[in-house]
């Protein structure tokens, strides 16, 4: 039997259930924490924001082209167990910026 997410303080991979962060670290970056957003190949991506997350591998290098978030670079992340794909991490391009990172988590990749 699945576990139901929804009776704990976390969000999962949807994948293969790992833990990937708690609910409480959903934050609002100034446009709302649940955003729609089109990448440059016009895919629609609903995301989650959240200040941390756990249990994430990375793909790519990060690039500050095409990102939805001025002054953030993105990298995609992935679930470290199973390589779903699972969202985002965005990183602060200028030293002083605030917040250092954050994660933009596909609201369909968690639960």
């Amino acid at each position: 039997m699945r576990p139901n997410a929804r009776d704990k303080d976390v969000y999962l991979c949807v994948a293969c259930d790992l833990e990937i962060a708690d609910r409480d670290a959903v934050f609002d970056p100034g446009a709302g924490p649940l955003q729609l957003h089109v990448n440059p190949h016009g895919y629609l991506h609903e995301i989650v924001t959240l200040s941390a997350a756990r249990n994430l591998a990375y793909r790519g290098e990060e690039t500050a082209e095409f990102t939805w978030f001025p002054g953030y670079a993105w990298r995609i992340a992935v679930c470290s167990r199973c390589s779903e794909h699972l969202g985002w991490r965005f990183t602060a391009v200028a030293a002083d910026g605030s917040p250092a990172m954050f994660y933009g988590l596909l609201r369909k990749a968690i639960y």
